[in-house]
């Protein structure tokens, strides 16, 4: 694990996990105190979805591989690897969702949104595979949650 000036620019497992989990945290405190996400889930998926909490907690443990993901990049890649830009990129994504799956109150939205952002995943993993196998797999859970909440989507 990287320590010093190296984990404070984000080379350390540890600081980028905890900088992925706090901008989830933020960000979706933002998307929730402002009303974005104030719409219903999809019609007819009342029993396929976990309940809220459960949700949420899906969340942070995605957001914190997405931070696992980008210190073994720039770990087995080298710190100016740019592929250790990818899994910002996709936080920066994800933390959209609850915007446009709920926010737009839009059932063809949502779906739509989901299976760009599962799209965007896949190809992130398979270039950042080309750096780090292990940071890709940590994707992984992503990309299969997101394959299951498009499948609700077009399920219901």
């Amino acid at each position: 694990m990287a320590t010093g000036f190296a984990a404070a620019r984000g080379q350390g497992t540890i600081v980028n996990i905890v900088a992925f989990v706090a901008a989830a945290l933020i960000g979706n405190a933002l998307v929730f105190a402002t009303g974005s996400a104030g719409g219903p889930p999809p019609p007819g998926s009342e029993g396929l979805l976990p309940p809220g909490p459960v949700v949420g907690a899906v969340w942070l443990v995605q957001f914190a591989l997405m931070g696992v993901a980008r210190a073994w990049v720039l770990r087995d890649g080298g710190a100016g690897e740019w592929r250790g830009w990818l899994p910002v990129a996709i936080g920066v994504i994800c933390l959209a969702f609850p915007v446009y799956t709920a926010g737009l109150s839009d059932p063809a939205a949502g779906a739509v949104g989901t299976v760009v952002t599962l799209v965007v995943v896949v190809i992130a993993m398979l270039a950042i595979g080309q750096s780090s196998s292990r940071a890709a797999w940590a994707l992984v859970p992503l990309a299969c949650w997101l394959g299951y909440v498009a499948g609700v989507y077009y399920l219901t």
